[in-house]
């Protein structure tokens, strides 16, 4: 459960910085040129994932030790993707779909 908080975050993170044409031409750069609607699509992805990280975390804590890791999630999640945009772009395709194979797997099994 905790896995799937953090890692949501960490999508939702992802998706919202995509939507930003410096990060998308310094990560993806086939990317860099996306219609409007493509990218109200990855804010629409972004949202929707902290929510639903958020909602995980309430549910599995309640509301008052719940919000309260789920801000910790979202801080190291943030720092995470910070970090990952300033030094190694390139890496983010990468780190998107192992990130994605694992929320599949841990929902999975």
């Amino acid at each position: 459960m905790i896995t799937s908080e953090f890692l949501l975050s960490l999508l939702g993170f992802i998706f919202l910085s995509l939507t930003l044409k410096r990060h998308r031409k310094e990560a993806w750069p086939a990317l860099s040129r996306l219609s409007q609607k493509k990218i109200q699509l990855l804010k629409i992805a972004g949202f929707v994932c902290l929510l639903l990280a958020t909602a995980l975390s309430i549910d599995a804590y309640g509301w008052s030790r719940g919000l309260v890791w789920e801000c910790v999630w979202l801080s190291l999640a943030g720092c995470f993707v910070s970090l990952l945009l300033s030094y190694q772009p390139r890496w983010t395709p990468t780190t998107t779909l192992v990130i994605t194979f694992t929320l599949i797997t841990s929902f999975w099994v």
